[in-house]
């Protein structure tokens, strides 16, 4: 299993490489599933628009109503913004949802980067990879977009934990819940070595 811990001004996260392989892949497929095919929701060039350039991006975005997506995946990432007006909401979206989805594919696009760099194996076929302040406040983000997105296509409910106790070892499920868990532990880590606690 993975270690995370602060090593100066860094988060030292080191990882296997079923476990870089495991976050690759579904960091693919959740930035793949943002963007779509979609033209409008590119992922920004410039990754430190003002919030200026932001809300002109916003107010310049098409005033047809942009539907909610039917992927209840999509429908977590991107959730109404009111719950009982369906006006309000679609509004919102219309506003919201091009930036919110360019914002989270920036993030999950520095993971992907972060993850594709051919230095950070070391000699015991571990991964290391120093996180600053820019990389963790992507990863951060990123990996709750993960679990969001993991969790809701396994069907991870609140009743996790009792699901947990009763699932068979070696199961396919077993191997799901185990992948839902070791995300969370990553964030958490993450979190703990930022703090430093």
């Amino acid at each position: 299993m993975g270690a995370v811990r602060r090593r100066g001004k860094y988060v030292r996260v080191s990882l296997d490489h079923d476990e870089v392989r495991l976050l690759h892949e579904l960091v693919e497929q959740v930035a793949e599933l943002l963007g779509g095919d979609d033209p409008s929701t590119p992922v920004p060039d410039d990754e430190d628009e003002t919030e200026t350039e932001m809300l002109e991006h916003m107010l310049e975005s098409s005033t047809e109503p942009v539907i909610a997506p039917d992927d209840p995946v999509l429908r977590r990432l991107l959730p109404d913004g009111y719950r009982n007006d369906d006006d309000a909401a679609g509004e919102f979206r219309r506003l919201t949802e091009s930036s919110l989805r360019s914002t989270k594919r920036v993030a999950l696009q520095r993971m992907i980067d972060d993850l594709s760099k051919p230095s950070a194996q070391q000699k015991d076929g571990r991964f290391r990879f120093d996180l600053d302040e820019a990389a963790v406040e992507a990863w951060l983000p990123a990996l709750t977009d993960l679990r969001l997105a993991f969790g809701t296509r396994i069907g991870v409910t609140e009743d996790i934990d009792a699901e947990r106790a009763e699932v068979l070892e070696g199961s396919l499920r077993h191997a799901e819940l185990a992948a839902y868990d070791w995300m969370s532990w990553l964030q958490d880590a993450i979190v703990r070595g930022l703090t430093g606690d």
